[in-house]
């Protein structure tokens, strides 16, 4: 039987935890007075089990800072749990995301996802990853898996998704704006109201894909596949679409590029 002595504390860890606290706002703050970038990560999960996962040097209890870690390839397998943070500029690559969920720190707006701008995530698994509203800009995913992963309301502005598999992810909403996407798959992604102005498409697989009142300003889809998509009330103004391919098209586009039709389900060239 255990002793009184051996029993948790509850009203010491409390303490520890409220100091943790105090002390990592406060090394936020002169870390801010002195110009240094840090990273917050708050680590919540819905496994008890999982929580306190170390990450090379950076044990993810709530409110520790990690200041220069590069997390390369040491996320790994960690279904079911959530991230809170500010991740700009962090290394992710090669590592695991699988069924994570990432959000922005507490405080923060309702509308604001978790921020990964500048991040390179190239290579990752982020398979079912709920990145809804997340700042992506500018990150690296090249090659990257983001099969059914849940972008919804994302920015990714300038991201590098070259040969990205987004197969089924769920786009509504994204900002796909001078992306880099070329040879990535999007197959049967919903990407209803996307934008993707300016952004580089050539070759990718948009097959089944619905683009339902999407934006391809300017876009290049020069031999992109579109067999099946759905591209209802898209705005194709401006974008390049020498060589692309696809048979059962399937809506009518808002607008297309000069000397271009959609006739049975096929984009012909007049």
């Amino acid at each position: 039987m255990n002793s009184a002595s051996d029993l948790p504390d509850n009203n010491q860890n409390g303490h520890r935890g409220r100091r943790r606290r105090r002390n990592t706002i406060a090394a936020v703050a002169i870390a801010a007075l002195l110009g240094i970038t840090v990273t917050v990560i708050v680590a919540s999960t819905k496994n008890d089990g999982r929580s306190g996962t170390v990450l090379g040097s950076c044990d993810l209890v709530p409110f520790t800072i990690c200041k220069g870690v590069d997390f390369n390839a040491q996320l790994t397998a960690l279904g079911n749990l959530t991230l809170e943070g500010n991740f700009v500029g962090a290394n992710f690559s090669r590592s695991n995301f699988t069924g994570v969920i990432l959000h922005a720190p507490r405080g923060m707006e309702a509308n604001e996802g978790v921020n990964l701008s500048g991040a390179n995530l190239g290579g990752a698994n982020l398979t079912g990853a709920g990145l809804a509203q997340a700042n992506l800009t500018g990150a690296v995913l090249d090659q990257a898996n983001l099969a059914s992963a849940a972008l919804a309301h994302a920015n990714l502005t300038g991201a590098n998704l070259f040969n990205a598999n987004l197969t089924g992810a769920a786009l509504m909403d994204a900002n796909f704006t001078g992306a880099t996407a070329d040879r990535a798959n999007l197959s049967n992604a919903i990407g209803y109201r996307a934008n993707f102005t300016g952004a580089n498409l050539v070759s990718a697989n948009l097959t089944g894909a619905d683009f339902t009142g999407a934006n391809f300003v300017g876009a290049d889809l020069s031999y992109a596949d579109l067999t099946n998509a759905t591209l209802t009330d898209v705005n194709l103004t401006g974008a390049r679409l020498t060589g692309v391919t696809g048979t059962g098209i399937q809506g009518a586009p808002y607008a297309l590029p000069a000397g271009w039709v959609l006739v049975g389900g096929i984009l012909l060239e007049g």
